[in-house]
């Protein structure tokens, strides 16, 4: 119950922070600004060590992140016990959730689902480990851009373990999105995506969300976003309550 309440209080908080007056405190205190020096560094010192392999590198860059994470639940846990782990877990859900730094041209249905439909989804099936690694690979995605140039084929390892993790929520995404949308049109859209198992998650959601969608009405691809939202809250209380 304790990873229940912590997911409901987080995206309140969310929600208060993208919404009412007073959050852009928490909005600015969740910058990933800090990610892209973080990854030059530590490039600089794989390259140091003359570590070549793709997923070695990988974890190169994954690896202290955790140890971080870790680190702070013990220190939250040690010090104001379940209280303190209560704490960490509301801390940690409202950074992954919905960070702001991630705007881009992406469509507003492949954004929501990034930022925050796939964080709830594997952080109601991983817990804080599952927010993070998700968070990371979307941020790397988003951020390092520029190592395309420098190693593609890291950013293509990457690349592909973020579609991997992408996969199954993305599909749930787009059911959902015919669910709170025009449904009709929205689960035709669905079906014939689903057929196509090798397309890309965000071209799976840009289909779906549009189909579900009512073009003639204003702001409705943002109202989808919404009760989508809601819908995965639910759904990832289930997962969390059902593990």
């Amino acid at each position: 119950m304790q990873t229940v309440l912590a997911l409901i209080v987080a995206v309140l908080i969310d929600w208060w922070a993208r919404h009412l007056p007073g959050g852009q405190f928490i909005l600015r205190c969740r910058t990933v600004n800090w990610f892209g020096t973080y990854v030059s560094k530590l490039m600089e010192l794989v390259g140091h060590y003359k570590i070549t392999n793709n997923y070695l590198v990988a974890l190169a860059l994954y690896v202290p992140l955790l140890a971080g994470l870790v680190l702070l639940q013990l220190l939250f846990s040690k010090i104001l016990g379940p209280t303190g782990n209560l704490l960490f877990l509301i801390i940690t859900l409202v950074y992954f959730l919905s960070n702001k730094d991630l705007n881009n041209n992406d469509s507003e249905f492949v954004q929501a689902h990034e930022t925050s439909f796939a964080v709830l989804f594997w952080f109601a099936i991983l817990g804080p480990v599952g927010a993070l690694t998700y968070w990371f690979l979307a941020v790397f995605k988003q951020v390092c851009g520029g190592l395309q140039d420098d190693n593609a084929s890291l950013y293509k390892t990457l690349n592909w373990l973020h579609a991997m993790a992408a996969w199954i929520p993305a599909r749930i995404t787009g059911f959902i999105y015919a669910l709170v949308g025009n449904f009709t049109r929205g689960f035709n859209s669905w079906l014939q995506a689903m057929r196509s198992p090798n397309l890309p998650s965000s071209d799976f959601l840009i289909d779906c969300g549009n189909a579900a969608t009512d073009p003639t009405v204003a702001d409705d691809g943002a109202n989808l976003v919404e009760r989508a939202f809601i819908a995965w809250v639910v759904i990832s209380i289930i997962l969390v309550m059902i593990k």
